[in-house]
Parts: C-alpha cells; structure tokens; sequence
C-alpha cells in the first residue's frame, strides 16, 4: 500500500493531459498540499466516470433494444418518434414551469424545481438527434462522432474543446435517454428504466436526479396528460409526485433538505455553496450570503456594511464560524486549500447590500497574473457547466466583492474520517463501498489509509 508521498508523487501523471504548464504546475502543488484537496479532485473524477459508464451502459442497452426491432421499423420514423416525443416533453416542462410561477416561496418548493433547466436540456438534445448520424449512432450503442465522453483528468468548466464543462455533456445525457426510452415503448417513463447494475437506478444514477413536486400543486391542471405522459414524470411511496431533470453534476441548490436523500445521495447534483458546505463538514448548508456577512463580520465595526440584523440571530452565525476571513493584499498570500467566494452587485456602493448572486469555492492557486484557479460546481448553460476548474481576478471591483476565508480544521487519520458521520464521510464511505467500475489506483481514496486528511474541528 502506497505511503502519502509516493500516492502524491504518482498523481502527477494524472495531469499530463493538462498542457498549460502553470496550470499544471498549480494542479500538482495544490494536489499535493492538502488531502482535502486530493478528496476534492476524487470527487470529481469519481463523479464523471459514473456519467461516463452509465451513459455507455444506456447504449449498450438502447443497441439490444434496437436490434430486437430494426426488422420492424425503420431509423427514420425511429427518429421522427423520438423527436415528437422531445417535443411534447418540452410542452410538459413548459406548462410545469409556468405552473410554478403561480405559487409563492415556500420551503415546499426545491430551489432545482424551481429553476430547472430541462427545457433548455431538451432543446439541446433535440438539436444533436435531428442529426440523422448522430441518431444513428446512439441508437446502435455508440457515442455520436465528435463527442469523446471519456473524462479528462481534470474538468475544465468553459473548456470549448471537450464536452465536459459546458452543456453538450448533460445534452448527450438527455439524448441518450430520450432515445431510450422511445426503444422501450411509446408511452415509457423515466421510471420504467431498468439497469441491471442498479438497485434502484433513480436514486443511483449521476445523470438525472428526482427532486418532489409539492402535493398542493395539481398536475391535471397543469396538464391532463402530464402525468402519464411527460417522461420525465416519477411517483412512487416517498415521492408521491416528482420532477426527474437531466444534469451533469450541477444544480441550484443542490439536494438541499430533500426528505428523499436525507441522508445523502452518493453521485447527487450540487451548488458552488452546498459543496462547500460539505468540504469544510458545516452542519447547515450555507450560501455566498452567509460567507458575505461572516466576512463583513471580521472587519473593523466602522468598515463592515450591511449585515441582516435577524442573520445575526440565527444559526447561521455558529455554523459560520468554520471559516476564518482572511484580508488578502497580496494574491501570492492566496493558498491552496482556502475558500474563496464572491458576491455580485448592481451598484457600485454596495456597502449597504447583499447583492443579487455570488459564486464559491476551493482554492487550488494563483496563477503570475494574479487570477485565482479553483474547483467549484457552476453553471452558465450553455458555455459552463459541472464541476470542474474556474479562474476569477483575485481583486474586488465595483461590481463584484472578494472574500478568502481559511478552514477551521484538524488532521486525523482517514480511518476516523470514514468513521465520521458527516455528510461528506458518509459519501464518500458510500462511493468507496460501492462503486464497482474502473478507478485508477491513483484515484483510490482507499491507499490513503495511512495518510492524514483534513476535517473540521
């Protein structure tokens, strides 16, 4: 079993494929400055390869399921069905999603529901099928030309040369699926999917997550066929009624008090703020608006701004407390291993407000020209998408404000992390357990046995 030097030092050949040399060169430093770190850049690779092998597992089924009937139907009309139904399944989302306008913010309602992007994804989906060679392809069990579903070492979000990191990964997923499901029958739903590596494929699966549909909306008014119709449509005993939406490992809000996943969901989609939240073992989820307070919070009492009065007397504050805001000056004062975030304004005095989004995540290094390279979950469909790297200027500006926070932590040994009852420590106990595919002993969480790993306090 290898030592933590000798698992550091063969992780630099996993980055080879990255040919920036400063960035690799920051990939390599970061790995081998913390295993917090190292379990981040696990977490990712683990995630992607699920989404490759359940989308390969998917063809592979949709070429037995094709050639038990390509004596029957030709590709043609295959695809004009297909098509229709993309179609239709459009109409449904649309109707949901105006439906949903109609009623307040309740704690009711998941922040995925609410600002699901399956219209958005279907289109995509549809775009690639109504290439005849691409439908082709998917159908016989092959990934369509020019799309290389293999993960790269490291995702690069925005990367223009890869499906990863930008939408065509999550619309290959939806096209995929979309062609699936007409194999199987005209009126299948997303809950007739059977995979015979899965237990249960729905609460298994890295490509699609089920997150409810509140009991007091009434799905025949928003459409009499919706739910038997809409593939994408799930109820079962726990989940009376459920939207089920395609994604690539983001999505707003993450799995946030789902009763469903209370106790996690291995391969679930995340936020930048409820993966944080999970690095740095918070035991509530948090926001960019928590971090923003907890920084002014450090700052001297006449340079602090707006702070919400009844934040200060909630939960929120003890939560905070994990990180420790860090005033930088100088970028090469920025190291691996911190949590950077940023908050966004309309007007350049915001002292006085919170701002209107923000984006976090995990400092891997600074690059000469004082951008700062991180690992977060982000979307901007359809150019950035997943988890996976992301650079940002290091300074503030009129409409954008900074914050590094250090980590309130403690070294101890994998064996008590895995032993924890932490959200983060149960999954990745969970992956460890039961993941059965192909993981390169470099990825393998399990020779870091006799290696520290860094927690909270």
């Amino acid at each position: 079993m290898e030592n933590r030097e000798n698992y550091a030092m063969s992780q630099i050949d996993n980055f080879l494929d990255i040919k920036d040399v400063e960035l690799h060169f920051i990939l390599n430093n970061a790995y081998q400055h913390s295993s917090h770190i190292q379990n981040a850049f696990w977490q990712a690779q683990h995630y992607y390869a699920n989404v490759s092998e359940e989308q390969n597992t998917l063809l592979q089924q949709n070429s037995i399921l094709y050639s038990n009937i390509k004596n029957h139907i030709d590709i043609a009309t295959l695809q004009s069905q297909t098509i229709t139904r993309i179609e239709q399944d459009t109409a449904f989302i649309q109707q949901l999603n105006k439906a949903l306008t109609f009623y307040s913010e309740s704690d009711d309602f998941t922040w995925s529901l609410r600002t699901n992007k399956m219209e958005s994804i279907l289109s995509g989906a549809k775009q690639l099928l109504l290439d005849e060679n691409a439908f082709t392809q998917i159908l016989q069990g092959h990934i369509p030309e020019g799309y290389d579903n293999t993960p790269p070492s490291v995702v690069i979000l925005g990367d223009e040369n890869s499906i990863y990191g930008n939408s065509q990964l999550t619309y290959l997923s939806g096209a995929i699926l979309e062609v699936h499901l007409s194999l199987l029958d005209q009126e299948s739903q997303i809950q007739d999917i059977q995979l015979s590596d899965y237990n249960n494929w729905i609460d298994q699966s890295a490509l699609v997550h089920l997150t409810p549909i509140p009991e007091c909306v009434d799905l025949n008014q928003v459409s009499a066929a919706f739910t038997d119709n809409f593939s994408f449509y799930f109820s079962d005993e726990i989940t009376p009624q459920g939207l089920v939406f395609i994604h690539s490992g983001y999505a707003f809000g993450g799995y946030r008090d789902e009763l469903r996943y209370q106790d996690s969901k291995e391969l679930g989609p995340e936020d930048c703020s409820s993966w944080i939240a999970k690095i740095v073992n918070s035991e509530i989820s948090f926001s960019t608006i928590d971090e923003l307070y907890t920084y002014r919070m450090g700052l001297p009492e006449d340079e602090r701004g707006y702070v919400d009065s009844e934040w200060l007397m909630s939960d929120y504050v003890k939560t905070m407390d994990v990180l420790e805001p860090l005033f930088i000056d100088d970028p090469f004062d920025i190291q691996p291993g911190q949590i950077f975030a940023f908050r966004k304004f309309d007007s350049p005095e915001h002292e006085n407000s919170a701002g209107f989004s923000g984006h976090t995540g995990v400092v891997l290094g600074v690059r000469e020209n004082g951008n700062v390279v991180t690992l977060s979950y982000a979307r901007n469909m359809p150019d950035i998408e997943g988890f996976g790297l992301l650079e940002f200027p290091w300074e503030s500006t009129a409409e954008r404000e900074m914050m590094f926070f250090d980590v309130k932590q403690k070294a101890i040994s994998l064996n008590d992390v895995l032993s924890d009852n932490s959200i983060l420590a149960q999954d990745s106990l969970h992956a460890i357990e039961s993941y059965q595919g192909y993981l390169p002993d470099i990825l393998n969480p399990l020779l870091l046995s006799n290696t520290e790993i860094v927690v909270l306090a």
